[in-house]
């Protein structure tokens, strides 16, 4: 929508048209709540659309589908990166909704009895805030000493695409997060020779285990006090990583269910990374 025809007082504004901003527009539709989105970028979900091209959900297709709106069951198991695209563009039009694009929330101030959004292109006065923009909506680009000196390529994950360019030559992967993780996967695919940079202890999960995604074990487990769930969750994980020494890693001392709670940081989701890491080709 023109964001000339930006209203200047609503119930609630939302700040970002990503999965979790159309979610939170449907329900206050729904229910018949005045809202407004907002969208720096073009287009609804800008991160999804420029995320690199090997990239799937690393949660199954079941319990990933946004509030009324289940994924479609002819979709495979974990959704490539343009099917969820796509899904999430025919959910904003499922729940008839209308961001305004090219908008720029520059500040929000709390007024008597509300919110007051200044952006780019007006003002908006409302009774709540919903921030919406994304953890990681801005790239983190360390700058280490000698770095001005490097002659290759020096690359931050949210500018990789795929592995084409990096064919038959080495590269450092700094960082072993689920990006870096399969940001590996898909250098190794495409004929790189990657090695993973990784800082600290980390845990690790399979997505799946016996054919059962193990986010839906997760969603269980998650019931129970943290301690417990990392318990009752042990023999499981032992059985798979049964030593992380032998793959060059140190293991968490805490398990994935205290680190959630802790840190507020997802454990690495195995999609093979680990079976390339023993076998030596990364």
């Amino acid at each position: 929508m023109s964001s000339r025809n930006l209203p200047t007082e609503t119930d609630v504004v939302i700040v970002g048209a990503g999965p979790a901003g159309l979610a939170v527009a449907s329900c206050l539709q729904h229910r018949g709540i005045s809202h407004v989105l907002l969208e720096k970028s073009h287009a609804t979900v800008p991160a999804w659309r420029s995320h690199y091209d090997r990239l799937h959900l690393h949660t199954n297709r079941s319990f990933s589908g946004l509030p009324g709106f289940p994924m479609s069951r002819q979709l495979p198991k974990y959704p490539s990166r343009k099917q969820v695209v796509h899904y999430l563009e025919e959910y904003a039009a499922w729940a008839q909704l209308s961001p305004f694009f090219n908008v720029t929330v520059e500040r929000i101030n709390h007024e008597e009895g509300g919110w007051s959004t200044c952006t780019n292109v007006g003002r908006i006065t409302s009774r709540a805030v919903v921030v919406a923009t994304g953890y990681y909506g801005e790239p983190v680009f360390p700058h280490w000493p000698g770095l001005e000196g490097f002659s290759g390529t020096v690359l931050h994950s949210s500018a990789y695409r795929n592995g084409d360019p990096f064919a038959t030559q080495g590269v450092l992967v700094v960082g072993f997060g689920n990006s870096g993780g399969e940001i590996a996967l898909d250098l190794l695919e495409h004929g790189a020779q990657p090695t993973i940079s990784v800082r600290g202890p980390v845990n690790i999960i399979p997505r799946d285990v016996l054919g059962i995604p193990i986010l839906a074990i997760a969603i269980v487990l998650s019931k129970l006090p943290p301690g417990l769930a990392d318990a009752l969750s042990w023999p499981l994980l032992k059985m798979y990583y049964p030593s992380y020494q032998s793959l060059g890693l140190e293991k968490a001392v805490c398990g994935p269910f205290k680190q959630i709670a802790r840190n507020q940081k997802i454990p690495i989701l195995d999609i093979g990374t680990i079976r390339k890491i023993r076998r030596g080709e990364i």
